[in-house]
Formats: structure tokens, sequence, C-alpha cells
């Protein structure tokens, strides 16, 4: 069996209706190599429609789910850095700007 040809983490897509693996972490080099129209779409069930996700909201979803959750983190007092903050203010100059004193 040849090895796959278009996936990163190895994952034979060319032989799979649909991929369900937990190694595939959504880089989307399949979708962009396929030759035939439409087979490896990412989609979203809305109801009883299914419709495509294109790759520019799927990189918008993932990012931001990503600020959501840090975002709600920060709210609750539940993100904690063990960065010092003379450190981090040193990394990012203009912390200051959005940090009470």
């Amino acid at each position: 069996m040849p090895a796959p040809r278009h996936c990163p983490a190895l994952i034979d897509v060319e032989q799979q209706e649909v991929v369900k693996s937990a190694e595939c972490f959504g880089c989307m080099t399949c979708v962009s190599r396929c030759p035939a129209p439409g087979a490896l779409d990412m989609t979203v069930k809305l109801g009883r429609s299914v419709q495509p996700l294109r790759p520019v909201h799927y990189v918008l979803l993932l990012a931001g789910l990503f600020y959501l959750v840090i975002g709600i983190g920060v709210l609750t007092d539940n993100w904690h850095s063990k960065i010092p903050y003379e450190t981090y203010q040193r990394l990012v100059p203009k912390v200051s700007q959005f940090t009470h004193p």
C-alpha cells in the first residue's frame, strides 16, 4: 500500500469517505490538493442541511474559539501565567495600556 501523498499526518485520506482521526489536526492540505471538487470539504450540519465550511471560516472559527477560552479564563480570574509581569511587560511593551495599575 503506497504512503498517503497529501497528508502531513500520513492519514490515507484518498481511501476514506469521512476522515475522523485523532491524528488529523485540520491543516486542510488534503482539501487544497484534492482533484475532485467537494470531495474533501469540511462541512457543518445546520439542522437537516449540510453546508461546506470554507478554509478561511475554519481558521476564523479556531482563532475565535482560542481567544474566547482565554478571555473567559481572564475574566473569571482563572488564567494565570508563570511569567513574571516584568518579563511580560518587557516582551510586550504595550501591555501596560491594557492592564490596570
